[in-house]
């Protein structure tokens, strides 16, 4: 998972949004904005509806990848998710900073779940709606892809070409808890059912390898059409954390290379560091 790029979206937009989130707002319970926010989410949510198919375009734009699914990567991104829950959080049902490109296997694994940080205790409060006192009163537990990098949290093992993430050493006890609580508790990206994405992963490594490979092998001979050509499907390849995994560990081994292989194609393409 990476941080996504920031996309504008037209103010009509904006201002649409604004209309359909002050029929929630403007309820007077909990319940009604929650039931309402589920409904009118799905009355307005589809293909025709001009806000929406801006708004999608939009996140298509700002996708990992080739319109990948924003937190596995290695599926379609063709639902729009709210990385906090219109159940819970209905006041954010039409905030464009709250949606991302998921698939419908991510989407509904990740689901309602959410947690803050207790202000006072500090613990992890799953938030439900039994819960929603604990609301607004500390830090968002998940890290959010369109404000953060995820990878200031994670990286992935390239050393044993296993894929797999792990959490960085350097972190501080919050923000290993963020990173635990994103990568495995929630959305698990290691293991069952996420195994064969994991597998996925290190397919994309050989992929972007031998992309890069060719690249340096025959760049002398290459026209720059060509050249743009190889470094657009590169980056449109599923799993584009492990390309930006790839750089990274580049950089942190450059004076002892631990890949020589990896080393010695970024030492000749140095370019690559920028794609």
């Amino acid at each position: 998972m990476i941080q996504l790029p920031n996309v504008t979206i037209s103010q009509s937009v904006l201002d649409k949004l604004k209309e359909y989130q002050d029929l929630i707002d403007g309820l007077p319970t909990f319940t009604e904005k929650a039931e309402t926010a589920k409904n009118l989410f799905s009355l307005i949510n589809k293909i025709g509806n001009a806000t929406f198919d801006e708004i999608k375009l939009a996140l298509d734009e700002m996708c990992s990848g080739a319109r990948r699914c924003v937190y596995c990567e290695d599926s379609l991104g063709c639902e729009v998710e709210h990385i906090r829950p219109k159940s819970i959080y209905p006041e954010n049902c039409f905030s464009w900073e709250n949606y991302v490109y998921a698939c419908g296997f991510c989407n509904k694994r990740k689901s309602s779940k959410f947690a803050v940080f207790d202000g006072q205790s500090h613990k992890i409060i799953k938030i439900s709606k039994t819960k929603l006192s604990h609301k607004e009163k500390g830090e968002n537990v998940m890290i959010n892809p369109r404000k953060e990098n995820p990878m200031d949290y994670c990286r992935l093992d390239l050393e044993n070409r296993e894929c797999r993430f792990v959490t960085l050493e350097t972190l501080g006890k919050r923000e290993k808890e963020r990173a635990k609580y994103t990568f495995f508790t929630m959305l698990n990206l290691n293991d069952v059912p996420y195994e064969k994405i994991r597998q996925a992963r290190e397919n994309a490594y050989s992929n972007y390898f031998y992309r890069l490979s060719y690249y340096t092998k025959y760049k002398a001979e290459l026209s720059k059409e060509r050249k743009e050509i190889i470094i657009q499907q590169l980056k449109k390849e599923q799993h584009p954390t492990v390309w930006k995994e790839m750089q990274r560990y580049y950089l942190e081994n450059r004076l002892k290379p631990i890949d020589e292989d990896l080393h010695n194609l970024f030492e000749e393409s140095p370019e690559a560091l920028n794609w």
